[in-house]
């Protein structure tokens, strides 16, 4: 279950990526004043098509999980870890560096 969440949301992160990437170089077409009108006119609608299509698809749907257990909450961005399994890390001390203050 957890590898299935963690390939869930890699997969939609990859997903928004490219996404994202054809729908800012369709508006970098549009905003091209070398192009006829017609075309830029049809290339306008196109992108409005496609932005309709994703709008289920939000960098906000995207959640940030544990590597080790999945957890959704509370992770530590950089480590990519939880709260738990950064305590139990840091006190087994395989994370080097830090101090109990």
């Amino acid at each position: 279950m957890i590898n299935y969440l963690n390939c869930k949301d890699k997969t939609r992160r990859l997903f928004f990526v490219k996404k994202l990437k054809t729908i800012t170089y369709l508006k970098a077409f549009l905003n091209d004043t070398r192009l006829k009108f017609k075309s830029r006119f049809l290339l306008k609608v196109c992108v409005e098509q496609r932005v309709l299509r994703l709008n289920n698809l939000s960098i906000s749907k995207i959640r940030n999980r544990c590597t080790e257990t999945g957890r959704p909450r509370f992770i530590i961005t950089f480590l990519g870890l939880s709260r738990a399994q950064f305590k139990k890390r840091a006190s087994s001390r395989f994370l080097f560096g830090l101090q109990k203050r």
